[in-house]
């Protein structure tokens, strides 16, 4: 089943509400834990793999990190321009997303300040302490907060910049959009996106809670575009409905009626027209 595609017949799918109060009440309370345990998660960080990743473990954080890149989306646009007949609606809606999301997560990085993993300890260090685990564990929740920068004296440093993790939002929005167009490469898409994400985590560029943020913002971003998208294709998909629907097609009567109760309905959010050739 794609992601963001539901088919809405006669009535609401029971549980349906319940399961959006869920998330809505899911999301935040996640968010919340994350952040107190945030300094906890990256000295274990430190406790598993030490001041930096080495040898194969390495190469495979940098080779995830770049789906948060500008060019893993340049390259797919550029297969997807070169094999598909969707192509212009999905590098619209994919650059779409990318917009959304690239200014939630710089308006974040502008206003909010927030040291990141290595500059919190090397803030926080002393001559006391003997490497960066010592500095972590007396390090509290709140300690990688500074606050909010008004418009006129914005965040410009790199440093502090952490929240939120803009290469998990590129990360997500990449994988959502994709995974909408091509249901069956989701599982790949959806797990590189979430190792994107931790990669940097593991880097010590991001505290757990940013790079969870980051995907969120990826994710809505992703929603909204293919939101837009369905808005315009959804015309299309009724015209279409009601010409097969008028049209008397070969077969016997079963047949006929099974092709006509089978279609799609017109309140499909995303009917993926066309395909690969």
């Amino acid at each position: 089943m794609q992601p963001f595609i539901t088919n809405k017949p006669n009535g609401t799918r029971p549980g349906t509400g319940f399961g959006r109060i869920f998330i809505w009440l899911t999301v935040p309370a996640m968010f919340l834990l994350l952040v107190r345990f945030d300094v906890a998660a990256m000295l274990l960080r430190y406790e598993i793999v030490g001041d930096r990743p080495e040898g194969l473990f390495k190469q495979f954080l940098g080779s995830v990190r770049e789906l948060g890149q500008l060019m893993a989306a340049v390259v797919a646009m550029c297969i997807v321009a070169s094999i598909d007949r969707r192509r212009w609606a999905i590098i619209l809606t994919l650059l779409l997303a990318e917009l959304i999301s690239s200014v939630c997560c710089n308006a974040g990085k502008l206003t909010i300040v927030r040291y990141r993993p290595y500059a919190a300890i090397d803030h926080f260090k002393t001559p006391a302490d003997a490497d960066r685990r010592a500095v972590l564990a007396r390090m509290r929740p709140g300690d990688s907060w500074v606050g909010w920068r008004a418009p006129d004296n914005l965040n410009k440093s790199s440093a502090t910049q952490s929240f939120p993790s803009g290469h998990s939002a590129a990360g997500f929005v990449l994988a959502a959009v994709l995974a909408s167009f091509y249901p069956r490469l989701a599982w790949l898409l959806w797990t590189l996106a979430v190792c994107c994400s931790l990669s940097r985590y593991i880097d010590a560029v991001h505290w757990l809670s940013d790079c969870w943020v980051g995907s969120l913002i990826g994710y809505a971003s992703a929603w909204m575009a293919l939101k837009l998208h369905a808005s315009f294709q959804r015309p299309a998909s009724m015209d279409n409905a009601e010409t097969v629907i008028g049209e008397k097609p070969p077969g016997n009567e079963m047949q006929r009626s099974e092709i006509v109760h089978n279609r799609p309905g017109a309140d499909s959010i995303i009917e993926s027209a066309g395909g690969i050739r």
